[in-house]
């Protein structure tokens, strides 16, 4: 909330601010956070703290989808674009996955695995 970051500021003397990006390749939906100030002790715990609380935020507000109750509302995917278009459709709550993975369930196994967009390469671990 911005009042907590308000108090963020103030407690380690730094300044804040959420933006898209500025040229950099971010994923859709994502903000990158600037820590601005003298002292990089301070700096480090300003970020630190604005971590610890969008976790609890994260965790509050969103709980974990069931992705297999979550396809049962819909038609299945049919191929990879729409497995990575359903993404936070089907698994919203969940951990982020590293950039260029996805999640896939697999329709026989009635289990998810993950997929690497670049190379087609997927797991179930």
């Amino acid at each position: 909330t911005l009042e907590r970051i308000a108090e963020i500021q103030r407690e380690t003397r730094t300044f804040l601010v959420f933006d898209q990006g500025g040229g950099s390749s971010l994923e859709p939906g994502m903000r990158r956070l600037l820590v601005a100030g003298g002292d990089e002790v301070r700096r480090m715990q300003a970020a630190a703290r604005v971590r610890e609380t969008q976790s609890g935020l994260q965790q509050v507000s969103q709980p974990r989808s069931d992705p297999l109750a979550v396809l049962s509302t819909m038609s299945w995917p049919q191929n990879i674009n729409e497995w990575g278009r359903l993404q936070k459709t089907i698994w919203a709550g969940h951990p982020k996955l590293k950039p260029g993975w996805i999640r896939i369930m697999s329709k026989t196994k009635q289990q998810e695995y993950y997929m690497r967009v670049a190379d087609k390469e997927s797991t179930f671990d």
